[in-house]
């Protein structure tokens, strides 16, 4: 089936979810509570039927700190939603991020998006000054189709996220570069994972769970707790994070609520995958 993608082993035999399970922390029965709790009314979920509340929340245009921050590099194959976890970041810190091509020695922010070593990014000088970083997995199954289609929007000069490149096109391209490009999400993992091998240091976060109606705010949660242990940096209350998540995560969702209440209000954010 030439719209199906069936490769599934990273490299040797271990697969993306041999990856996370050695990465990740067992979700905790206090995650748990969290997420049921969150089921009693609001935004319904498609899979269940059964309505989140993610509680109210305003969210501050993003600014430059008057004082010292310590940055904590968000990094990520293409295609992996690392616009929206750039946005997700400003919108839990109210600090403004930077990217690895806009910097220009300027490092006041709170977190560096970077695609480095894959060719989409750079090395950033005295990168080792940075202590911790969030690595951001998306299944190559899904980041490699996603980041084919912002090449192939790009190469037509349309708007991101617009338009979804034709099938043969992506055929085309699949049979050309899938093997070598699931090499570079490989060697991409495996650079952050090494880098910053400490647990304390590093932040694995999954696309999946971050876009998932029920644990998404828990993911949310663990970004806010991860930066606030930076120098400089003050994060969300705890009890506005599910909000924050939803109004930018699932802004299409808030948008729409929003309108629907007829209190003018709405994400100002755009969910981006580069």
């Amino acid at each position: 089936n030439d719209n199906a993608y069936n490769y599934h082993q990273i490299g040797d035999k271990r697969t993306y979810e041999d990856i996370l399970s050695q990465a990740m922390p067992h979700t905790s029965n206090s995650e748990s509570s969290l997420s049921q709790s969150q089921s009693t009314a609001g935004t319904p979920n498609a899979s269940s039927g059964i309505k989140i509340n993610y509680g109210e929340c305003d969210i501050q245009p993003s600014k430059m700190p008057d004082h010292e921050v310590t940055p904590t590099f968000t990094a990520s194959y293409p295609g992996s939603g690392a616009k929206m976890t750039w946005n997700l970041i400003e919108a839990i810190t109210g600090i403004v991020t930077g990217d690895d091509f806009q910097l220009n020695g300027q490092q006041n922010v709170v977190s560096i998006k970077t695609h480095y070593p894959s060719h989409e990014g750079r090395e950033i000088p005295n990168a080792q000054s940075i202590p911790r970083a969030i690595l951001l997995l998306r299944h190559p199954l899904q980041s490699i189709p996603s980041y084919f289609n912002y090449l192939y929007e790009m190469e037509h000069s349309l708007e991101n996220h617009s338009t979804r490149a034709p099938l043969q096109e992506w055929i085309t391209w699949r049979n050309g570069n899938y093997d070598r490009q699931l090499q570079v999400w490989r060697r991409h993992t495996e650079y952050w994972m090494d880098h910053y091998s400490s647990t304390e240091l590093r932040l694995i976060l999954p696309y999946e769970r971050l876009t998932n109606d029920f644990e998404g705010p828990i993911e949310a949660t663990r970004i806010a707790e991860f930066l606030s242990r930076s120098d400089g940096v003050t994060v969300a209350n705890p009890e506005d994070v599910p909000c924050i998540w939803h109004k930018i995560v699932k802004y299409h969702v808030s948008a729409r609520e929003g309108s629907k209440k007829n209190d003018g209000s709405s994400s100002n954010s755009n969910n981006n995958n580069n």
